[in-house]
């Protein structure tokens, strides 16, 4: 039974970590866990970044959304 409580309890930490990530924007670049980067020359328009999603506008900005 001990090692239910442990596995439940380390699964809900990691779901807090999770919940809790943001990917740090370094000179308005982006580096995504899935392998890929995002920067001012990529197409406009929303992309997935782990569990964000990062918005690059037409101007170049990008800005991130993360759950919380």
């Amino acid at each position: 039974m001990m090692m239910i409580y442990i596995g439940t309890a380390q699964a809900r930490a990691w779901a807090s970590a999770i919940r809790s990530w943001s990917p740090p924007i370094i000179n308005n670049t982006l580096e995504c866990p899935q392998g890929y980067v995002i920067t001012p020359t990529n197409n406009s328009g929303v992309y997935e970044c782990g569990p964000c999603l990062a918005y690059l506008s037409p101007s170049g900005s990008l800005s991130i959304s993360c759950p919380r």
